[in-house]
């Protein structure tokens, strides 16, 4: 048996501790990562620390390379084994925290610069094409009327979208997780995610997508996406930043920082006229 050693995110350790021991196996195979059914969850196990979500575990390309389909995984406490490999979760990688000092200069300054980049070297959704090109697809109305209404929306009235679009985790539903994260962040959590709503989704979607709704309504995301939203009054967030985080996924990365863009715009613009007071 190989000793290999694996790290997390605090808030990952502490659903680990709470579920006690997790089981199951490989189910998905990538470049940079691999997903394994838990106990019902989709938990992926990841070469790359910007992209762990509370369900990642950060590994190394050694494991990665010896990874095969239905290979048996299991997780407990402070221990992970995948197939023959068995090592200590021994890095621990700390969840971003929002500071309470907050700048309006900041702010705008970052989400100039992150339209500015969006637009530029964004990849392209169906979802995005509407937004920025203002290409008149199926997600044209969509996109504008939920941009109309925000920061405060009724996500059902767009409940029949969810599920659409490119992807693993469709353009539609990143989009979706980028405003709801936004708002948590500094919306003060306008945007209800009702346990009727999700019901009423989950069958419309792929499971790794409803689970990420379902983060996002934590506040959760990619760890890159994180740092970046705790970060966007506060100092100012380097271009590479932004970049990284578009290379999540086929388009993951932009769509959800679309949803940021949107959902910051609409809580700048109604501060503006008195009705927030996030700043």
């Amino acid at each position: 048996m190989t000793e290999s050693n694996f790290g997390a995110r605090i808030c990952t350790l502490k659903r680990i501790e709470s579920s006690g021991c997790l089981r199951g196996e490989v189910t998905n195979i990538f470049d940079h990562s691999f997903n394994a059914k838990l106990d019902g969850k989709i938990w992926n196990l990841n070469l790359a620390e910007d992209h762990l979500n509370p369900y990642s575990i950060l590994v190394n390309e050694t494991t990665l390379k010896k990874v095969f389909g239905g290979m048996r995984v299991e997780i407990k406490h402070r221990r992970a084994r995948i197939g023959l490999f068995e090592g200590l979760i021994d890095r621990d990688i700390f969840d971003p925290i929002q500071s309470d000092f907050f700048s309006v200069e900041f702010f705008l300054k970052n989400i100039n610069l992150l339209r500015r980049i969006l637009i530029k070297f964004g990849k392209r959704s169906a979802v995005t094409e509407a937004l920025f090109s203002n290409r008149k697809n199926s997600f044209f109305e969509p996109v504008h009327n939920l941009i109309e209404e925000l920061p405060y929306t009724n996500l059902n009235k767009f409940e029949r979208f969810f599920g659409g679009g490119e992807g693993l985790t469709p353009a539609w539903d990143d989009f979706i997780c980028g405003v709801i994260l936004a708002d948590r962040f500094y919306g003060g959590a306008s945007i209800e995610v009702s346990k009727e709503f999700l019901k009423s989704i989950e069958k419309r979607t792929t499971a790794i997508s409803f689970q990420s709704i379902e983060l996002a309504a934590e506040g959760k995301s990619s760890l890159c996406i994180e740092r970046i939203i705790s970060k966007m009054g506060c100092e100012r967030i380097a271009s590479a930043e932004f970049m990284r985080a578009l290379s999540i996924g086929h388009s993951s990365g932009s769509d959800i920082l679309s949803g940021v863009m949107a959902c910051s715009e609409a809580n700048h613009k109604k501060d503006s006229v008195g009705n927030l007071a996030v700043y």
